[in-house]
């Protein structure tokens, strides 16, 4: 194991964290939670009981997508990463990095409406992930 790929390791792993912890909220948290709109939920299930069913079912499937990509990223960082396999690479580039910066590029669309820690947030969360890749990159090409 050698220096690089640890540190590049634990700044997947912060990442994986991150991710972790907003699939949580959005799986169990309310969907109206940000204030977004100017109405709440009953007056959305006055209007359309199913639209209001609709928003929650996919703020709780985000949740969940979240949450098991980034389990997996979690297991990944720390064991096959950090020992230098091949696979583990190209899975966090591909896998994880079409899902993360089609994260970044879904709250930047929706700044207008979601809450404005988001897009800073996953921002942050893109540049940690390209520089523990970017660290990395001559351990897995060796």
């Amino acid at each position: 194991m050698s220096k690089i790929l640890n540190i590049a390791s634990i700044l997947l792993f912060i990442v994986a964290i991150f991710g972790v912890v907003f699939g949580l909220l959005y799986l169990v948290g309310d969907p109206l939670q940000d204030k977004v709109f100017s109405v709440n939920e009953s007056e959305i299930r006055a209007f359309n009981s199913d639209l209001m069913d609709g928003f929650i079912l996919v703020h709780r499937s985000e949740g969940l997508y979240m949450l098991c990509l980034s389990l997996a990223l979690c297991f990944v960082s720390l064991v096959p990463f950090r020992n230098g396999e091949k696979w583990a690479w190209y899975f966090t580039l591909g896998i994880f990095g079409i899902a993360l910066v089609g994260q970044a590029v879904i709250t930047y669309v929706g700044s207008n409406i979601l809450a404005s820690y988001l897009f800073p947030a996953s921002i942050l969360l893109v540049i940690l992930w390209l520089v523990g890749l970017i660290i990395s990159i001559k351990e897995f090409n060796k």
